[in-house]
C-alpha cells in the first residue's frame, strides 16, 4: 500500500460516519442581493433604510428548501411599504402569516411580479410594537418579525 492509500484509509476509519462531508443543508451565503430597487425600496438591513417608507425583506431558501428572511428582523416607520420577495426567478410560492394580529393584513401568499420574482407587498400600518410572522414554503416554516415604530 503506497503511503496516500493509508492515509486515506486511516482517515475513513477514524472518522466512520461522524465527519462532516458537505456544509450543512440549512445553511446560506451572506445576502448579496441588497440594492435599492425601483420598485421595493431599499433593503431593510440597509442603515439607510431607515429614511426611506419604501423596504424590501428577501426570503431565501437554503439547499434543503428552509425558507428565511433577510433580514431576519426589520424595524420600520408606521405607514411604510414592506416587500417581501422570493429571488430573482423562482417559482417557489411562499405564504406570510401573522399570527399574533397583523399589521396589515392576515395570511398572505406570494404572487409573481413583472420583474420575474414572487412578493407579498403591505403597509405596515398596525400599531407600535413587535409582530412576530411566519413564512412557510417547501413545506417549511420559521417565524422572523417585523417592528413597527411611531413616526
Amino acid at each position: 500500500m503506497k503511503m496516500p492509500t493509508v492515509v486515506a484509509a486511516l482517515v475513513l476509519l477514524m472518522c466512520g460516519t461522524g465527519c462532516p462531508t458537505s456544509p450543512d443543508d440549512s445553511s446560506l451565503m451572506p445576502d448579496a442581493d441588497t440594492a435599492p430597487d425601483s420598485l421595493d425600496g431599499i433593503w431593510c438591513g440597509d442603515p439607510a433604510h431607515d429614511a426611506s417608507n419604501k423596504v424590501y425583506v428577501n426570503i431565501r431558501y437554503a439547499r434543503n428548501g428552509l425558507p428565511s428572511a433577510s433580514p431576519e428582523s426589520c424595524t420600520v416607520k408606521r405607514g411604510s411599504q414592506v416587500t417581501w420577495r422570493g429571488p430573482k426567478g423562482s417559482t417557489v410560492d411562499f405564504e406570510l402569516d401573522f399570527p399574533g394580529g397583523p399589521p396589515g393584513h392576515g395570511g398572505l401568499e406570494s404572487d409573481p411580479d413583472r420583474d420575474d420574482r414572487r412578493k407579498v407587498t403591505l403597509p405596515a400600518s398596525g400599531n407600535p410594537g413587535t409582530y412576530k410572522y411566519g413564512i412557510a414554503a417547501n413545506g417549511k416554516h420559521v417565524d422572523p418579525d417585523l417592528k413597527i415604530k411611531p413616526n
